[in-house]
């Protein structure tokens, strides 16, 4: 199995949040509660700063991958040839042609092209529950973080069913059918009928945990409150990071598996 080489680096850099939560425990102990708070808050501060690193390199080295490899276009996921076009046409608007006649004499020759590795896997310094799914999506990798989530955490779903009636219409509803019961369900039913319900992503699994690293980031970063954040905590967001990054990696190898056949020992040249 094709492995990616910068993730044992990037885990050994999560490995680092160990150390900083075990010597705030020492603090701690020694009853040094406001230097031992200061340790994990940095420390929340560097895993989250690691974390966007891990994604933004690990992606940056699946593309480089699938670049060496010479890829012929017809096996290339389609939405990472949408985002190579959409870039060769962004150039040619501004006069620079030569990537977007080359790019299209490739499709036009079943060729391999060369992607833009930096803007694929782009994190915008920010890995956003949002980010990292638009990130796999350019590589045909659909709704990582939910598969991620029901699998890790064991989830039934990760969508509700809501109603198309709404509280303020619950209660609008409710005061037209002057107070019958069996006439308020009737209409709310009929709605819900010609209405299906909206589906809403929870906020579970991989996702809460991603939001709420990033809020506590935010909130150190830029001063708005004193956030106060136990070692145990921060252990435990550095394990669930780390274990999310391995499945991230997980699926990024099994993709070059799909797109790299064992079997392919001469790649094509690269247009």
């Amino acid at each position: 199995m094709m492995q990616l080489q910068c993730c044992t680096q990037h885990i050994a850099y999560l490995n680092e949040i160990e150390i900083i939560a075990n010597a705030a425990i020492k603090e701690l102990n020694d009853g040094e509660n406001v230097k031992a708070n200061a340790m994990t808050r940095s420390g929340l501060v560097l895993l989250c700063g690691y974390f966007e690193g891990f994604i933004r390199e690990m992606c940056n080295e699946f593309v480089e991958v699938v670049n060496d490899a010479g890829i012929k276009c017809d096996l290339i996921p389609k939405e990472t040839l949408s985002e190579h076009f959409d870039e060769c046409v962004e150039l040619y608007k501004r006069h620079k042609k030569e990537k977007f006649n080359k790019t299209v004499d490739s499709l036009l020759n079943n060729q391999a092209l060369v992607f833009n590795a930096k803007k694929l896997s782009a994190t915008n310094a920010n890995p956003t529950v949002d980010n990292i799914d638009k990130i796999f999506s350019r590589f045909g990798i659909e709704h990582v973080l939910d598969k991620l989530s029901l699998s890790d955490f064991s989830l039934a779903n990760m969508y509700n069913v809501e109603s198309q009636v709404t509280n303020d219409l619950s209660k609008k509803i409710n005061e037209l059918s002057g107070g019958d019961v069996d006439l308020y369900q009737g209409l709310v039913a009929a709605i819900e009928s010609k209405w299906s319900g909206k589906k809403k992503r929870r906020r579970v699994g991989y996702l809460i945990v991603i939001d709420q690293l990033l809020e506590k980031r935010n909130m150190i970063a830029h001063g708005e409150g004193y956030v106060f954040i136990t070692p145990e905590e921060l252990l435990a967001t550095k394990h669930s990071i780390q274990k999310l990054c391995s499945g991230l990696v997980n699926e990024l190898e099994q993709k070059l598996i799909v797109l790299i056949p064992p079997s392919q020992t001469q790649p094509p040249q690269v247009a």
